[in-house]
């Protein structure tokens, strides 16, 4: 199969035109496009020489049809075996999952029991405090109840005192009082 492709179909207006439009001279419009009529010749020529016969075309068929089969077996298997190794993988993954899910609790339960032990020994803590700034005001209250009872003895007893004493000089009055008045009675009489 030949193509009869000649450098005259080329070098027409219609293909030196717009070359010569971008900016190129008319001798280089014209040197560009029979060049390219050349490259196109020649590339035309090679396909045209490589062109392959009915049978060839055949035989390379059947060719490629077992390569194709044979791709196929083996994409089949290798998709098994893809599926194989994504599911161990995916189990692998699963487990690591499991792993991180149990440490992760495990970590959590440490630190809520830490923190459940903190509170508690900040609650005794506390409670210890509060029991013993309790402690200190009862006994202060009875330092304070005893020293008050001291003083109402205390005064008590001066109270007491002071009634002997103001009886004492009520009645040594009384006595001078009525010494003089039975003096001046026996006087007068």
């Amino acid at each position: 199969m030949t193509f009869s492709f000649t450098y005259q179909r080329m070098c027409t207006p219609t293909h030196i035109t717009p070359v010569y439009d971008t900016g190129f001279t008319p001798a280089q419009s014209e040197a560009m496009v029979s060049t390219m009529g050349v490259v196109t010749k020649a590339t035309l020529d090679r396909i045209a020489s490589s062109d392959v016969s009915t049978k060839d075309m055949e035989v390379l068929e059947l060719k490629l049809r077992r390569i194709v089969e044979l791709l196929q077996k083996d994409l089949v298997l290798l998709e098994k075996s893809s599926i194989a190794s994504l599911n161990n993988e995916n189990q692998y993954l699963k487990s690591q999952v499991q792993k991180f899910k149990d440490g992760f609790k495990d970590e959590v339960q440490k630190i809520e029991s830490h923190l459940t032990l903190d509170l508690n020994l900040e609650k005794s803590r506390i409670r210890e405090e509060f029991t013993s700034l309790d402690q200190r005001i009862k006994d202060t209250n009875n330092k304070i109840g005893t020293e008050v009872a001291g003083l109402r003895t205390q005064i008590e007893s001066q109270k007491s005192e002071w009634l002997k004493y103001f009886g004492g000089i009520i009645f040594s009055m009384v006595t001078v009082i009525l010494s003089v008045v039975l003096g001046l009675w026996r006087l007068i009489k």
